[in-house]
């Protein structure tokens, strides 16, 4: 009975990376292969994508053609290359996107069992950040970077902490993988450097400057020349003209990270502070490691300031809370490994993995809140259609993909737009003026709109049509911003018209679009 009893809090672990592993199963199975945009961003990355496979440029000046997003390009160049050996499809761009998550979240039990800790434990670590699937705007799954930034970022921080030549080799490349995801990730080159420095000495904290800043500043300068200098203009002139929002750099970004799992992080704040009261003796018989310690606390303080800054930026969505949640998870994790070397009552070990489970459950999620239905698959066939009814150019920059799916090229996101013709963007007056003269040149067959508030000389030289019509939310994305292409523009001049059968029409209202 005693020897069950020491068994619990490993078994109550496991069972809650059992839990959170089975929801995530059930809920990308009704995901991974929904041919359009389960968020309305997705069909954009995968356009960059397909400009990869077919030897077209990200990096080039916006116009009513193609405006680039403002990230780095290392995840269409992924999905591009892998484009010529698998469909190019949202199920491809979903599925690198599970699996650097998954591989983040091995990182966790990898870099838990690292400090000295017991396999059940990182499994439990692990289970926290997945448990946040809801609380990140169901990113895990999508066709975005954050997947893949987070397990290279990831995988740098746990080859760095081995502190070999070649693991220090390897967390170098492994942090410019994560910088060409995300710029903002190679802050953490600081606090791995300086650890590096402080404790392992000059020769790897150069090593890792060799394979970590030279690399980065060598890519960097090529896609510059490549590009003509577009490439830091995007990556970072244009976002450093979007303000901050006040509220979200504090307190709502602080509560967003603190909310997740609540209980843990506050039980792990509580073990610590005992933990750093605790007499001479506890201390003494288990000292755990200083030099860890401080590796972690510096990653995870850059890692949560980060995610503030990027919550805080203007459209900064759920998404970018994905790197704070994997950093309060460890977090908890090692805490709880602390106090479980130092007080080995089984009973305090219970409480600490109920705990958990506790958390996780808490965190659960509805798979079929973010799993479409035949009905969405009926509305965007529906959209495809109309676009197909037209012989000439379709803009829809809601969802550039669906005119690529319907045979046509793709244009720009209005997302892209959005951020080039922004107050005091050097772009804005040559988009401007690019947008306005291919409408005043009636270049589109038609421009399909998830509202009508698009300027650039629509209403002067376009009327509108008979709006498509579908049940409820049918057709909407999943997450982010709900935005439903159905406001169909025609030339004004040439007459056109939407031909789909008046009686094919669906005779529930409308609902719009926000």
């Amino acid at each position: 009975m005693q020897r069950w009893f020491h068994r619990i809090p490993a078994a109550l672990f496991c069972l809650s990376g059992l839990f959170v592993v089975a929801c995530l199963i059930e809920t990308v199975r009704l995901r991974l292969a929904y041919p359009f945009d389960l968020e309305w961003m997705e069909g954009g990355m995968l356009v960059h994508a397909l400009r990869v496979r077919d030897g077209l440029p990200l990096y080039t000046p916006p116009t009513a053609d193609f405006i680039p997003f403002i990230y780095p390009p290392l995840y269409p160049w992924l999905l591009g290359v892998l484009g010529h050996v698998f469909s190019l499809d949202a199920t491809l761009g979903r599925a690198v996107s599970l699996l650097g998550i998954l591989c983040a979240s091995g990182a966790l039990v990898w870099a838990v069992r690292r400090e000295g800790n017991s396999w059940p434990l990182g499994i439990a670590t692990a289970a926290l950040f997945l448990s946040t699937y809801d609380d990140v705007g169901a990113f895990f799954d999508l066709v975005r970077t954050d997947g893949l930034m987070i397990a290279l970022l990831a995988g740098a921080l746990l080859s760095a902490r081995e502190a070999t030549p070649r693991a220090v080799a390897a967390s170098g490349l492994l942090l410019t993988g994560a910088y060409l995801s995300k710029h903002s990730m190679a802050l953490h080159g600081l606090p791995i450097l300086f650890w590096l420095w402080k404790t392992q000495g000059k020769g790897l904290a150069m090593l890792f400057i060799k394979w970590s800043v030279v690399p980065a500043l060598l890519i960097t300068g090529a896609l510059q020349l490549a590009t003509d200098g577009w490439f830091l203009t995007y990556i970072l002139e244009i976002p450093s003209t979007h303000p901050l929002v006040a509220d979200r750099l504090f307190p709502e970004s602080e509560k967003e990270l603190l909310s997740a799992f609540p209980i843990a992080i506050g039980c792990a704040l509580l073990v610590s502070v005992l933990l750093r009261f605790s007499s001479p003796a506890d201390r003494e018989a288990a000292p755990g490691d200083s030099d860890g310690r401080f590796y972690w606390l510096a990653n995870t303080g850059i890692g949560l300031l980060l995610t503030i800054l990027m919550r805080a930026h203007h459209g900064g969505f759920l998404n970018v809370l994905i790197p704070g949640y994997w950093f309060l998870a460890l977090c908890c994790g090692l805490a709880f490994g602390e106090a479980m070397k130092r007080w080995v009552h089984p009973s305090l070990r219970i409480v600490l993995a109920s705990v958990v489970v506790g958390s996780v459950v808490m965190g659960r999620w509805e798979p079929k809140k973010y799993a479409p239905t035949d009905a969405d698959v009926q509305a965007v066939e529906q959209i495809i259609e109309a676009i197909q009814t037209f012989e000439g150019e379709v803009l829809i920059p809601h969802a550039p993909h669906y005119a690529v799916l319907a045979g046509k090229g793709a244009g720009f996101h209005q997302i892209a737009l959005w951020d080039v013709v922004h107050d005091g963007a050097s772009t804005r007056k040559e988009t401007k003026q690019s947008l306005t003269e291919a409408i005043a040149a009636q270049r589109y067959d038609a421009i399909i709109l998830a509202n009508e508030k698009f300027a650039y000389g629509l209403k002067q030289h376009y009327r509108k049509t008979k709006p498509l019509r579908f049940k409820s939310k049918a057709g909407m994305p999943k997450t982010g911003w709900r935005a439903r292409p159905r406001f169909v523009f025609v030339p004004k001049e040439k007459g056109a018209r939407l031909t789909l059968p008046v009686d094919e029409q669906p005779k529930t209202p409308d609902e719009t679009a926000p």
